[in-house]
């Protein structure tokens, strides 16, 4: 679990990468290969927004301020084990 904040900026937002099938790729749902935990944040300075794309080409989605991004929703992958990391809220 991350927040990820600017420093010249009150943008934030958190994104939660607990997964316990970290590197077990055939468990993922659909199943997946190559670089399943790639994601890129954008910031645009003018607009003062953040962005994020999981695609290429970037297809950018805004980030609403202090939003929760669930990482495997995302990515599409499903829903997270998560059994043996503790809550970070």
């Amino acid at each position: 679990m991350y927040k990820f904040s600017l420093e010249n900026s009150d943008l934030n937002f958190y994104i939660d990468y607990r997964d316990e099938r970290i590197g077990k790729y055939e468990l993922y749902s659909p199943p997946t290969t190559g670089h399943n935990i790639d994601i890129w944040i954008k910031y645009n300075e003018i607009e003062n927004k953040l962005y994020y794309s999981s695609y290429a080409p970037p297809v950018w989605i805004p980030i609403v301020n202090g939003d929760y991004l669930a990482f495997w929703e995302i990515k599409g992958k499903g829903v997270p084990v998560t059994i043996n990391f503790p809550n970070g809220f």
